[in-house]
């Protein structure tokens, strides 16, 4: 299995078949017994445990199937935690408010995790991913808790 840079991939298959563990191993949260998995055309075999944080920092943004939202922070906050890396703490809040407002969440911007409803909580995660301008986004069930006008 191959993927092109810019491609836009789905897995689909029945509960069970191994689609959340090619998730996982793709985004170096689990490891695998079998084959190799190449990134850039370079094997990863031999990377080690800081090897794969670095991957894991510079190339992959998840959407988790259940948020993973830190809850006592607003969206905006959330939101925020990905563009960290970005020294000016004004071009990091225009940012987040840009892609909350991309998410349709403007109005729910300051209300805490905790508040938000399951529709509202994975934008947030969306929005976070989305922040992080990673290579690789993985998105395990992204639209689950959408409703059909959401979920476009």
């Amino acid at each position: 299995m191959a993927f092109d840079y810019n491609e836009f991939v789905t897995i689909e298959g029945e509960s069970g078949s191994g689609k959340s563990t090619l998730l996982n191993v793709i985004g170096a949260n689990d490891t695998y017994e079998e084959g190799e998995l190449y990134f850039n055309g370079e094997p990863t075999s031999h990377y080690s445990e800081s090897d794969w944080e670095k991957y894991r920092e510079k190339n992959i943004a998840t959407i988790f199937q259940d948020f993973n939202i830190i809850e006592n922070l607003t969206v905006l906050e959330n939101v925020e935690l990905a563009l960290l890396r970005l020294d000016d703490k004004k071009e990091r809040r225009r940012r987040a408010k840009e892609l909350i407002a991309r998410v349709g969440l403007t109005e729910q911007m300051n209300r805490r995790g905790s508040k938000l409803s399951g529709g509202e909580k994975q934008r947030t995660v969306i929005a976070r991913a989305l922040a992080k301008d990673a290579p690789i986004i993985l998105a395990d069930e992204p639209t689950g808790n959408l409703d059909v006008k959401a979920s476009k």
